[in-house]
């Protein structure tokens, strides 16, 4: 039969299918059933129900025996009787038996939350009461289990459930070492919770958390709670020592309080060496049904104080690792009200931290709030070379006021300055300021104030700087700034647009600047320009600018009386300068500007428009009389002409006439671009139309290694093109000179440079020297006299010249030539030629061994190079060097060698060693001397890092050895296990410094 027939009865079987076997018997009210039965598929207050029993029914009263049923998953056993059957109002009085039950299983069965909970529980109950919600209690127990990975054991409380919620009383587990009671109580108005654990260890609970979440102390923890209606009562004694959470040292924790209707008060204690934290005070609650609500309607009455506190470690601890603040932390505070209306009062002390990247020695404020609003009563700072004070009040929300002023000064900016930045700012004097923060968060306004004495910045020294500043809007206001110098005042004064965001000038707003200045001495600028720069002079100046951005209207002028100039730049100094700047309107006149410069001088007048529709518009000019250059780089002239640079539209145009004399260049100056002019850098929009003529007494020079330069020329060129490819069109033609290189000097023939579009500035070059040298021929039929006279031609572009070489008298091949012209004489002699050569081109250049070969060089077709070949490459090298610009290190840079020397040996002989790289590690060694004996040698070098070296050379000797001389070369370190005597041999040598 349909179990749920039964409903009506007042049985709380609400589905099922019903067996029953038996007898029945009639009876005084109704029949009587002593049988069994059994149900299945049932359902009991919505659990699901299965089970058998015994049953003896008589007069609405029913007796059961040996029943086994499964609720919602749990099996068990039960006996009793249900009296009042057929009422409506059964009543109840059953006792059963869970001897062992899943609880994850039956959590879920009820529809509550599992927790990660495992384990079996054993239960004995009471089922009574009336109806169809019967009331359940009676002993619950889980001898083990876990919950989030935490065990524990001897778990049991003393449970009741029934139709006005549910209790859980006289409970207790076993967590690790730690016994715990714990009690609770859900019912309809009513909740309580109680937790006491007299020794308890922290750690035992770490399991439960995650990892990293872990806890650590010793103490005792008791705890309850009870909301009763509108009444709250919780007391609470917490005392563990060494209490740790995650890697927080928290410290000591003593906590206690207690509550009287709503009224909470008690005090805490927590801290150890990383701080001391100290409260006390009471709380009066508003219980409400959400718990935000209760803390927003309570009344509080609250005091707390801590000593000694570590920000690095609790501003992160508690979740703000973002802010970058460190210090040890001193303060106190009360709070007393209702939310949103807290009045806070107190005050806090750092020291000895940080604020980002600047140091803080101390910090000090006090501090009150009521509702909305933040007074800042006092605050001070020290840190290293800063001092500064606030006072005044902020509004917390958008729209309050703010009044807040700050004050601060420095008498160590540069200390203050690198401290902020981390880097060297060229800034120093003792500076005080002031800001007063207006208006609200949305709209703020800045009034600012400073002063400043005995300052340097770059090395101007100011002796005093002031001014004030406002910033209102996107409006920026420069007020009765300036600046005292040594001698003379400059102010400024104005207001000027400025867009915050994103930072800008924006159009079409008005501006008005005003600069003034009153005999300011030029020489407080010295140092701005450095290379013992001295200028000299008054500057005076009554400027203003009005109008709008787009359309700046200038009136006033700027003046200078008694200019001078010198400096490492140009040593011809310049003096009596003078002259006037003026503006109108969009234009800028110079005029009545004259110098002396050395023994000359030169005038300049001129006029710009800098609103032209195509850009600005300007034509100046600049004559010079006599004028004097003498510089270190380009060398000294006397400068006489006119200059004039204009400019309508597209490029501005340098045009004029010029006559240089008395002038020395450096041949140098030719080679400071490529053959188009190319220029480092952005060019400049300049074009040129410059006629150039080399007067009387203009010479250029130069020097290399062991060389000189020095010849005169005459002629002229004109300059065109634009500043990114100029060009010269032009001849200067030599009119005598010297060349002088190693020990012998050149009487210049004849020689020109030539100068044509063509080739930018980039100048051909045709020269003809000829020397006398001594002539050690053994041959007297050929040369009768011991000497000979030596002519060198050399001609092309001057990146790219010839050399040839002839002798009188005639006969002598080009490497005897340049054998001749060796220092110390005598290079060929002892030299064995290698047949098999090949000569680089004489107007070419060529790449041997990855390194470039200068046209003229002999070279092996196998890559290696006879000394004679040396000798030409070093004279080839240094003739060109002679005539183009300095040249260090000449064989290397023009061989690919990594080494050359010539060297003196100890018994006067003339030698030369070459090194040539043929890998990373790896090195090909030549030496030879010239005399006699004469030695060879060549070898292999290996040098794996910085501190070992290993060589194995081979070594040819003609000639006498002299006593105590070894063979080989005598330009290395000595080589161990070398033989004393012998005109050939090897050797191998291994080499370890010791640091």
């Amino acid at each position: 039969m349909n179990a749920s027939s039964l409903h009506a009865l007042g049985l709380p079987l609400e589905a099922g299918n019903l067996a029953a076997a038996g007898a029945i018997s009639p009876g005084a009210s109704s029949p009587s059933f002593d049988g069994g039965i059994s149900i299945a598929d049932g359902r009991v207050q919505g659990y699901p129900f299965a089970g058998s029993a015994g049953v003896d029914f008589a007069d609405g009263r029913a007796a059961f025996d040996h029943v086994v049923a499964s609720v919602a998953g749990i099996d068990g056993f039960a006996n009793g009787s249900i009296g009042n059957i057929g009422s409506g109002a059964p009543t109840y009085d059953l006792h059963a038996a869970i001897p062992a039950g899943d609880v994850a299983s039956a959590l879920r069965s009820m529809r509550v939350p599992t927790y990660e909970m495992a384990g079996t529980f054993d239960a004995d109950l009471r089922i009574g009461g009336a109806g169809s919600l019967p009331s359940i209690s009676g002993l619950v127990g889980m001898p083990a289990g876990s919950v989030n990975g935490l065990p524990f054991l001897d778990g049991r409380a003393f449970i009741a459930a029934g139709s006005g919620g549910v209790s859980a009383q006289d409970g207790s587990v076993l967590v690790g070492t730690t016994r715990a009671a714990f009690g609770a109580v859900a019912q309809r108005g009513d909740n309580a919770l109680q937790l006491r654990a007299p020794t308890a260890t922290l750690s035992d609970f770490n399991n439960f958390f995650d990892t990293g979440d872990t806890l650590a102390g010793k103490g005792s923890i008791a705890l309850s709670l009870l909301s009763t209606g509108s009444r709250l009562t919780t007391a609470g004694d917490v005392d563990v020592r060494g209490f740790r959470f995650r890697s927080l040292p928290i410290g000591d924790t003593r906590a206690v309080w207690s509550s009287r209707r709503n009224l909470v008060s008690g005090s805490l204690a927590v801290g150890g060496s990383e701080g001391l934290l100290r409260a006390r005070g009471a709380v009066v609650l508003s219980p409400q049904a959400q718990w935000q609500a209760t803390i927003e309607r309570s009344r509080y009455h609250l005091s707390a104080s801590v000593e000694n506190l570590d920000l690095g470690l609790w501003v992160a601890a508690i979740g703000f690792p973002q802010v970058p603040i460190t210090g040890r932390a001193f303060g106190d505070a009360t709070m007393i009200g209702t939310y949103p209306a807290l009045r806070l009062q107190g005050s806090a002390q750092l020291r000895n931290g940080t604020l980002g990247r600047f140091p803080i020695d101390s910090f000090d404020i006090g501090f009150g709030s009521e509702g909305s609003r933040l007074d800042i009563e006092h605050a001070e700072l020290q840190g290293p070379g800063v001092t500064a004070r606030a006072s005044g009040s902020v509004g917390l929300r958008r729209s309050d006021p703010i009044d807040l002023r700050v004050d601060a000064s420095t008498d160590d900016l540069p200390a203050f300055l690198a401290n902020l930045t981390k880097a060297p700012v060229p800034v120093s004097g003792a500076f005080q300021g002031s800001v007063h923060v207006g208006g609200t968060l949305t709209a703020l306004v800045l009034d600012a104030s400073f002063n400043a004495q005995n300052v340097h910045v770059v090395g101007v020294p100011i002796a005093t700087l002031f001014g004030s500043v406002r910033l209102h809007g996107n409006r920026l206001e420069l007020h009765n700034a300036g600046a005292t110098f040594t001698h003379g005042t400059a102010t400024l004064a104005g207001d000027l647009p400025i867009r915050l965001h994103p930072f800008g000038l924006p159009h079409n707003t008005p501006v008005s600047f005003t600069v003034n200045a009153t005999d300011v001495d030029a020489s407080v600028f010295d140092a701005l320009f450095g290379h013992h720069t001295m200028l000299g002079g008054l500057i005076g100046a009554h400027a203003s600018i009005a109008g709008t951005v787009e359309d700046p209207r200038m009136s006033g002028s700027v003046t200078l009386a008694k200019g001078s100039y010198q400096s490492d730049y140009d040593r011809a100094p310049i003096s009596a300068a003078t002259g006037t700047l003026s503006f109108s309107g969009s234009s800028i006149s110079l005029a009545h500007v004259t110098a002396n410069v050395g023994a000359g001088n030169v005038a300049l007048s001129g006029r710009a428009d800098v609103t032209g529709a195509s850009g600005a518009t300007f034509d100046g000019t600049m004559t010079a009389h006599g004028a004097q250059f003498n510089s270190p780089t380009y060398g000294t002239a006397t400068i006489d002409g006119t200059f004039r640079l204009t400019r309508t539209t597209g490029n501005a145009m340098l045009s004029g006439n010029t006559t240089i004399t008395n002038a020395t260049i450096p041949f140098a100056v030719f080679l400071g671009s490529n053959g188009n002019g190319g220029t480092a850098g952005a060019a400049w929009p300049l074009a040129f139309d410059l006629k150039m003529k080399a007067g009387a007494n203009v010479r250029v020079r130069g020097s290399g290694y062991g060389a000189g330069l020095d010849i005169g020329g005459t002629g002229s060129a004109a300059l065109g093109g634009t500043f990114a490819a100029p060009t010269l069109d032009g001849r200067f033609v030599s009119t005598g000179g010297t060349l002088t290189y190693f020990d012998r000097s050149f009487r210049v023939l004849q020689a020109n440079v030539a100068f044509t579009p063509a080739d930018g500035i980039l100048p051909a070059l045709y020269a003809v020297a000829t020397a006398n040298v001594v002539n050690p021929d053994p041959d007297i039929a050929r040369n009768p006299f011991g000497a000979a006279d030596i002519t060198i031609t050399v001609s092309g572009a001057v990146d790219d010249l010839k050399v040839d070489f002839t002798s009188d008298p005639p006969g002598y091949t080009r490497d005897q030539i340049i054998a001749l012209l060796a220092p110390f004489g005598g290079f060929v002699s002892g030299i064995q030629f290698n047949p098999y050569q090949v000569q680089i081109p004489g107007g070419a250049a060529a790449v041997v061994n990855n390194a470039p070969v200068p046209g003229g060089v002999f070279v092996q077709r196998n890559g290696t190079l006879t000394v004679s070949q040396e000798a030409f490459s070093i004279l080839n090298a240094q003739f060109a060097s002679a005539l183009l610009a300095p040249v260090e290190n000449v064989l290397g840079e023009t061989l690919g060698v990594s080494d050359v020397n010539l060297t003196l040996g100890y018994f006067g002989n003339v030698g030369i060693s070459v090194r040539r790289v043929l890998g990373k590690t790896v090195s090909a060694v030549y030496s030879s001397t010239f005399g006699l004996p004469n030695r060879q040698s060549f070898g292999i070098q290996i040098a794996p890092d910085m501190l070992d070296a290993a060589s194995l050379s081979f070594f040819y000797q003609t000639g006498q050895l002299r006593l105590f001389e070894s063979p080989g070369t005598e330009f290395g370190p000595v080589l161990l296990g070398q033989p004393l005597e012998g005109q050939s041999g090897f050797s191998f040598t291994f080499q370890h410094f010791f640091k």
